[in-house]
């Protein structure tokens, strides 16, 4: 019987705001059960623009698509995720009526949602998406030139599509590409895990000293793969101390070695118990 398939991800952020730009990725995983039936969403959302006052506008992108796509009342979910793009446009459109116009041509977002293998995305801007599979990537999204930016309809149509086991998507703001070429991100993020790719990527950003990037590593996968990794790594911060090293060895090396160890245990024991039955008790009561 073949392995279910399970969904797990990690996102690479700043643990600190920075000043010269809004910037966050973040992962929506609905608390009740029914809310659950419609997937995770994931969203990447750059303003590169002083961070305050439009951080409001990147919250009230995350907010708006957030409560329209779970709160969506009809029984598809490619129908509620176009809902809740169209209510993002609206939001902002309105933003610009009331003259709030310096976001305009510095909007870098992608928005996605994963229902089991089934995936539907929208972005705007530069911002990349990407999808790894079987040795070969392919874009997702599109880089748009700041002028084409509408703010009437900002994000563009919706793209949807079917993930295959072991595929991997990448959702990022144009900072990754631009410090990191693609070939190299698809070295990194080939056959492991959304958390091991992202404590790569983390390391080789820092050597470059690259601090504005966040992104998002989702990857399809057996569930007899899944880990308890954590589903979270700071780019601005160590990765390599002591406590993480010892982390990683024990989910890598040590957890594996300990499961071997009580196999081969139980199994030396059991030989045992049948070599002290067939054996030494049988002599024992001969004699």
């Amino acid at each position: 019987m073949s392995d279910a398939l399970t969904i797990q991800s990690t996102r690479i952020v700043t643990s600190q705001k920075l000043d010269d730009r809004f910037l966050t990725a973040q992962r929506y995983l609905p608390d009740t059960e029914q809310q659950r039936m419609l997937g995770e969403l994931y969203v990447v959302v750059e303003i590169t623009r002083p961070w305050f006052p439009l951080s409001q506008i990147g919250s009230s992108i995350l907010a708006t698509c957030k409560k329209t796509y779970f709160e969506g009342t009809s029984t598809s979910d490619l129908v509620n995720f176009e809902l809740a793009i169209k209510a993002v446009n609206d939001m902002l459109q309105k933003i610009t009526e009331q003259g709030d116009t310096e976001w305009i041509g510095h909007l870098n977002a992608v928005a996605m949602v994963v229902i089991g293998k089934e995936i539907h995305l929208s972005s705007t801007g530069n911002a990349d998406a990407f999808l790894f599979r079987e040795g070969k990537v392919s874009y997702i999204t599109s880089r748009s030139q700041d002028a084409e930016q509408n703010p009437v309809k900002t994000f563009k149509s919706v793209t949807s599509g079917t993930l295959l086991s072991l595929d991997t998507i990448v959702c990022a703001n144009p900072a990754l590409l631009d410090s990191i070429e693609l070939g190299t991100l698809q070295r990194i993020v080939d056959d492991v895990s959304p958390y091991n790719a992202s404590l790569e990527l983390c390391k080789l950003l820092k050597k470059l000293k690259k601090k504005t990037v966040n992104a998002i590593v989702v990857r399809l996968i057996p569930e007899s793969l899944a880990s308890d990794d954590p589903d979270v790594v700071f780019c601005d911060q160590a990765t390599d101390g002591l406590m993480v090293r010892c982390t990683n060895w024990w989910r890598s090396r040590g957890k594996p070695l300990a499961a071997r160890v009580v196999t081969q245990s139980v199994t030396h024991a059991k030989n045992i118990g049948i070599l002290t039955k067939e054996t030494l008790i049988p002599r024992a009561t001969l004699s």
